[in-house]
């Protein structure tokens, strides 16, 4: 009950940093107006368990409860489509189907006499849910990897492009430098260092100007 308190609450601010990394794991597969759906399906899940070990009534009569329990939740899923992934959607509908599968084989079970059809039972209730799970594992995976992971990959990529174009802008930088010097070096000779040469062009420059003031005096 707390927790459903706590996402009606915060159902305007579902997208919040804060909120993804404490609650997300409660609605984020969900769409935001079934930001509750995360408690009706935990109560459909306990409302399984305890039908399952509902000891009052007849092993029959407890796997069609169950049977008439998992039909309403998967017909309620078919109407309403809660999920935002239309893989988390299949994902849950097969979990369903699933179940029924297992309660018929294992209805079967316990009706059957034949040693060998039980074990062929029993086999095949256990590579179905083998293999849900492993579906079930590989979805959410991904999914968490998508919400979580990438945007933070994405962020560290565009750092180390920023890095890459600064390292980029230093060496254009650099050759500027590098051409700067050959051009003075060309001018001056290749013993003279740099100092010497822009020495030398400061001195040229101020001759220059020296000569200019000379003739400005003379006219």
């Amino acid at each position: 009950m707390l927790i459903l308190i706590k996402l009606y609450l915060m159902r305007n601010s579902q997208q919040d940093s804060e909120n993804i990394s404490r609650y997300g794991y409660l609605y984020l597969e969900f769409k935001s107006e079934f930001f509750f759906w995360e408690i009706i399906r935990l109560f459909f899940k306990f409302a399984l368990i305890g039908g399952s070990f509902f000891a009052l009534v007849d092993p029959m009569t407890r796997g069609f409860i169950l049977l008439v329990m998992l039909v309403v939740y998967y017909m309620s899923i078919i109407r309403f489509k809660p999920f935002r992934l239309f893989s988390f959607l299949k994902l849950e509908l097969d979990s369903i189907k699933t179940f029924i599968i297992s309660l018929m084989l294992a209805a079967y079970v316990d009706k059957s006499t034949n040693y060998w059809l039980r074990m062929f039972s029993i086999g095949t209730i256990a590579v179905v849910n083998g293999y849900y799970i492993y579906t079930m594992v590989k979805k959410m995976v991904n999914f968490y990897y998508l919400v979580f992971v990438q945007p933070n990959l994405g962020k560290l990529e565009e750092a180390l492009d920023k890095l890459k174009n600064k390292k980029r802008t230093l060496t254009e930088e650099e050759l500027e430098d590098k051409r700067f010097h050959e051009s003075l070096t060309d001018l001056f000779g290749e013993e003279g260092d740099s100092e010497e040469a822009m020495k030398k062009s400061q001195t040229i420059e101020m001759s220059q100007v020296n000569k200019t003031d000379t003739i400005k005096k003379k006219e």
